[in-house]
């Protein structure tokens, strides 16, 4: 299936990048996913975030499928920020590290993309924030969760099965095509079976306890 091809093609990339000698970067198992791209809950992502959002269609006219993906960092690089009032250099490098990651994984995805008869793109959009209004006008993490990886927690932040530190990205976009889009249909019905890559509804409160400034409570 064009899906599981995909995913396998984003994990290989991932592994290859890490494996470089210049690369001190390591990275958990990523989470892939797919959605519908005319769902109203991508189409409404405008009325709720921001007039500018980009919608799918701008990128391509008759995009069909978002792609979206999440690449976790280990265990050691999260607790490397344990002490100190600020990020540690391990944390530092995994982030410029990681950037030049997506920059290059997302040019070979679409030409992976291409090679299977299938079109892709990406938006401008996707790596802008706006300092002032702290929005983006491409959300990953919501986009993300309509393409089923993980659900909101207490702290606003998309919690994965594979946990929530680490990076989202969503901007190959495939549009429809007969080869294509009947493999991917739309995870945003779990098409791939009942939480597949997602966690559950309930409220665990750990981003609350573990909060080292006591940012967070439950009410």
């Amino acid at each position: 299936m064009m899906k599981e091809a995909i995913r396998n093609y984003i994990e290989g990339f991932l592994r290859n990048y890490e494996d470089r000698e210049e690369i001190a970067t390591h990275y958990g198992q990523p989470l892939v996913g797919f959605a519908d791209a005319r769902h109203p809950y991508i189409q409404h992502r405008p009325d709720l975030i921001s007039p500018t959002h980009e919608l799918p269609q701008n990128i391509l006219p008759d995009a069909r499928t978002i792609i979206a993906y999440f690449v976790p960092f280990t265990r050691d690089l999260a607790r490397s920020n344990e002490t100190g009032l600020l990020a540690s250099p391990a944390w530092a490098r995994a982030y410029e590290e990681t950037n030049a990651l997506f920059g290059e994984l997302n040019e070979s995805l679409i030409d992976f993309i291409h090679a299977k008869a299938g079109h892709a793109g990406i938006t401008p959009k996707a790596t802008t924030f706006d300092q002032q209004k702290l929005i983006s006008d491409w959300s990953h993490r919501h986009i993300a969760y309509a393409a089923g990886l993980g659900t909101f927690g207490v702290n606003n932040m998309l919690l994965t099965r594979h946990g929530c530190c680490g990076r989202f990205k969503c901007y190959a976009l495939c549009r429809e095509n007969a080869r294509i889009y009947t493999e991917f249909g739309s995870s945003y019905t779990n098409e791939d079976g009942p939480g597949a890559n997602s966690v559950g509804s309930e409220v665990c409160g750990k981003c609350v306890t573990g909060s080292p400034c006591a940012f967070w409570t439950l009410k």
